[in-house]
């Protein structure tokens, strides 16, 4: 009886050292990394400092941000005159630069998955590229708004006198066919719609790849935050159709696949409701119901779709920060940092924009998230 019990205590201490040993495994390729992002954390702003900005004059902005990472931008911006969309760009391209920082010191399947999702600034880049041309933007001003290492590739196509030009100039790189196959939904509509959701759609489908080949376990973690992202811009187009009675025939043409939660024919349903309140109810056994509930009261004071699109940027936002609370060790940190990072940048350029537009501070403040 003594040695069964000495072997069933052996086999129990060699479970417990194998269970202990691929928790450290784990977490071990991130010791570098989160203390990296640790120190990334120590300079975020908070909702407090963004907004006190929001009190301040533009010209002053960039002298109450002189400490932080963002000061020099906005100084030389607003020193060199520059409209608001040309230090949006230079902000964004600081957001761009941090990304590819972080890129590097992460390991394995979560740098080979940041690196497609970075590729989402390369889209960003081409759309501006086809909306100047279809604006008839000088091409100069197209290339000061370009932010990604792509931009290079993008100078010549900037140049391009019309989306037909520029989608040929295009047709060697990535992004050509994709491009190319869609080419018909913009000379049928008139619309850079078809064109824009097909790059989104395209670097989706490229992020869930990586998702679905990459055997480690940060992979659900990130399936679970791209999907909610995915999630939300749909829901977005869908109360975007119905609050602004848009043609929802279509519709259905713009969703991007891959949610977590709510499925394409549940998306479908929403859209023939033709009414906010229903769809936010029908919502109640996903997570985007609470938020969008608690934005209902405000949304049937002012029926601005900025209003449910202020509750969903927050909600993705606390879902980071839930990731890295709940993943401390792991892929966590880098999550909660990446989302509350980008909702940083957003409030800052929403903040510059509105002062350009002589908002005053109790109407921009409603606008921060």
């Amino acid at each position: 009886m003594i040695i069964v019990a000495l072997v069933i205590g052996l086999i129990i201490a060699i479970a417990i050292i194998i269970i202990n040993l691929k928790i450290v495994l784990d977490i071990a390729p991130y010791a570098y990394t989160n203390a990296k992002i640790r120190s990334m954390y120590g300079m975020l702003l908070g909702k407090k400092k963004l907004e006190e900005l929001a009190d301040l004059e533009l010209i002053n902005i960039a002298g109450a941000l002189e400490e932080t990472e963002y000061g020099e931008i906005i100084s030389r911006g607003v020193s060199e005159e520059l409209d608001t969309l040309e230090i949006e760009s230079s902000i964004r391209e600081h957001l761009y630069r941090t990304y590819e920082k972080i890129s590097q010191f992460l390991p394995g399947g979560s740098k080979k998955f940041f690196r497609v999702y970075m590729k989402k600034f390369e889209v960003a880049d081409i759309k501006t590229v086809l909306i100047g041309i279809y604006s008839k933007t000088p091409p100069e001003k197209i290339k000061n708004h370009l932010v990604s290492y792509y931009k290079k590739e993008l100078q010549d196509v900037a140049d391009s006198s019309s989306i037909h030009e520029a989608i040929s100039k295009l047709e060697k790189t990535e992004y050509g066919q994709i491009l190319q196959d869609n080419l018909p939904g913009f000379e049928k509509t008139s619309s850079l719609l078809p064109l824009e959701t097909a790059l989104d759609k395209y670097i989706y489908k490229q992020m869930f790849a990586v998702i679905t080949t990459v055997r480690e376990p940060d992979m659900e973690i990130i399936k679970k935050l791209i999907g909610a992202e995915v999630d939300i811009t749909n829901i977005k187009i869908v109360l975007r159709t119905v609050v602004e009675n848009v043609d929802s025939s279509n519709v259905e043409e713009y969703f991007i696949p891959f949610g977590y939660e709510i499925p394409e024919f549940r998306l479908k349903e929403f859209i023939e409701m033709d009414d906010v309140e229903r769809i936010v109810n029908e919502l109640i056994d996903t997570s985007y119901y609470e938020p969008l509930y608690s934005a209902l009261e405000e949304f049937r004071e002012n029926k601005h779709i900025r209003t449910f699109e202020k509750a969903l940027n927050r909600a993705y936002t606390n879902l980071g920060k839930s990731i890295a609370t709940k993943q401390p060790f792991g892929i966590g940190p880098v999550i909660g940092y990446v989302t509350t990072r980008a909702l940083e940048i957003q409030n800052i350029i929403t903040i510059i924009k509105l002062k350009s537009e002589n908002y005053n501070p109790s109407e921009i403040k409603k606008f921060i998230v």
